[in-house]
């Protein structure tokens, strides 16, 4: 499993490469590409361990996310770097720097009722877009079919440079709308104050296929009379649904007067086709994302289905 991963991030022009500050009163770093991978300086840091235990055993593994037809909480997944990462694996921006190993690292536990196989990464290298084609071509090397893997364009370039350079041809939509002045200072007290009184807290949620299922149902069924702008059938995503559930839970414990913005991570490599080839993988970091506005009185009276439809 090492070996075939190792050889995917070793082919030529992969990005796997250790991090080399250069200018750290300037916070500036580049990364170092050796000229050929050997076992001192490998293209995937690689470790392994067995428990001769199943994982009902084990203090950790015991509390992974499983399948079930209930919803349910799992511990922050920082709480399983035990089994997931593996000894001299870097678990910082620091330990890259300071470290000559790679910015990919898989960790493989074996137990008595399964195996356990971790890919840790570094987002200096990818976005989740990116990580996802490495695994596709991952599965298509150790299922024997190397010569269906994706070209790789290259990693020198940003692909989506010409985007940010272009100068904008019409006016934005949140023109008017961006804090400034007094109200940015107002927003980030309260944003510091909310932080400091209620620290975040991370933690995996399961939620079945069949609640969100019939979530969903509802929610298109309440706006199925609905009219649209061109007389279409409207129409709401799962991921709608799921946005306005989570919006609606927050508004519960807010103020009428006030709005809830959420920002929406979005992969462009499927939406802009004339930037993104669709036969090669884009292993490299192309932010977009869409920010989604909803009055907390919508979110509280509305219905789930036309909550839905304000972030279609």
């Amino acid at each position: 499993m090492g070996a075939t991963i190792s050889s995917l991030m070793g082919a030529p022009k992969r990005p796997q490469f250790p991090i080399v500050p250069t200018d750290q009163d300037q916070g500036k770093a580049e990364v170092h590409v050796p000229k050929e991978y050997s076992a001192q300086r490998p293209a995937v840091h690689f470790t392994k361990a067995t428990y001769d235990m199943p994982f009902a055993d084990h203090p950790e593994a015991s509390k992974l996310p499983t399948r079930s037809d209930a919803i349910a909480f799992f511990p922050n997944p920082a709480d399983f770097q035990s089994i997931g990462i593996g000894p001299g694996a870097p678990t910082s921006f620091e330990d890259l720097c300071a470290t000559d190993v790679p910015q990919f690292s898989l960790h493989v536990v074996t137990f008595q009722d399964g195996t356990l196989v971790s890919l840790t990464f570094s987002h200096m290298t990818t976005d989740l877009g990116g990580l996802s084609a490495v695994l596709e071509a991952w599965c298509l090397i150790l299922a024997g079919k190397p010569e269906q893997v994706a070209k790789f364009p290259g990693y020198k370039d940003d692909v989506m440079a010409g985007l940010y350079r272009a100068e904008s041809t019409e006016k934005s939509k949140i023109d008017g709308s961006l804090l400034s002045g007094w109200r940015l200072a107002v927003w980030a007290l309260r944003a510091a104050y909310d932080g400091w009184m209620y620290p975040l807290e991370c933690r995996t949620l399961r939620v079945p296929a069949k609640a969100i299922g019939a979530i969903v149902a509802e929610a298109r069924s309440e706006i199925s009379l609905e009219k649209t702008t061109d007389g279409s059938k409207p129409f709401v995503s799962e991921n709608d649904v799921i946005l306005a559930l989570f919006n609606r839970s927050v508004a519960k414990s807010m103020g009428r007067g006030r709005a809830i913005v959420t920002l929406i991570a979005v992969n462009p490599r499927d939406r802009l086709k004339n930037i993104f080839l669709s036969d090669a993988a884009y292993v490299q970091n192309a932010p977009c994302g869409s920010f989604f506005y909803c009055p907390v009185k919508d979110a509280q009276d509305l219905p789930l289905g036309k909550v839905a439809m304000l972030s279609r």
